[in-house]
């Protein structure tokens, strides 16, 4: 059995009463109609589901700030992590500056971030100050399945563009992911950890994610 262990970030869901998700809107309330001449954050950041290296572009870093964050939280204290790390780049989580300042230590180059403006609790109906909060887009990209033992299907967008689609649970190449700490794996773009960013988000006590282990092909 390797010692090193490999996991799959996810939303908490269920597991925990502060795993929540978020919406963009220009205004409190319903976000529809979204207004006509206002930067649209599912038009303007659909390009990343396409690239191969995903990247918020200047757009994209001048206008989301400038967007509502509505969210619907079951208790008044919020997660580190609010959304989750998804294999589509164009919907990024939130991180608290806490957990970007421990991402940022340890492995500088793995995430971009934009930071929030205004969030508003549709739950206790209050503003909130989104400052403290991060999109944070991983861009480090690993090549971290063992293709022999994981089964990953091309499948051809009407554009003709391919994505990756991932079968099971997949198996990691380990002597791929010897310095790895938090990355996205370049061909199904799953946004994977290591047990090093496993236990330094448990030390900090930071919420929002659960930890599903991954097998490895040293298991």
């Amino acid at each position: 059995m390797t010692s090193e262990r490999f996991y799959w970030p996810m939303l908490a869901g269920e597991r925990s009463d502060l795993s929540i998700t978020y919406g963009f809107s220009t205004r409190k309330g319903n976000p529809f109609p979204w207004p006509e001449d206002r930067w649209n954050p599912i038009h303007g950041l659909r390009y990343m589901a396409y690239q191969t290296e995903p990247r918020f572009n200047d757009e994209a870093r001048r206008e989301i700030p400038k967007l509502l964050v509505s969210i619907r939280p079951k208790v008044k204290e919020l997660p580190d992590v609010i959304g989750t790390f998804s294999i589509d780049a164009s919907d990024p989580p939130m991180i608290h500056r806490r957990l970007k300042a421990m991402i940022e230590a340890q492995d500088p180059d793995c995430c971009e971030f934009i930071q929030a403006s205004q969030i508003w609790d549709e739950t206790h109906e209050r503003d909130l100050d989104g400052s403290d909060y991060y999109f944070a887009n991983v861009v480090k990209l690993v090549d971290s399945w063992d293709h022999e033992l994981t089964k990953i299907a091309p499948i051809e967008r009407a554009d003709g563009s391919i994505v990756n689609l991932l079968s099971g649970n997949g198996v990691v190449n380990t002597s791929a992911l010897k310095d790895a700490f938090l990355w996205r794996d370049s061909y199904t773009k799953h946004v994977l950890c290591s047990e090093a960013f496993k236990k330094a988000y448990e030390a900090m006590d930071a919420t929002g994610i659960h930890f599903h282990p991954l097998k490895s092909n040293t298991d």
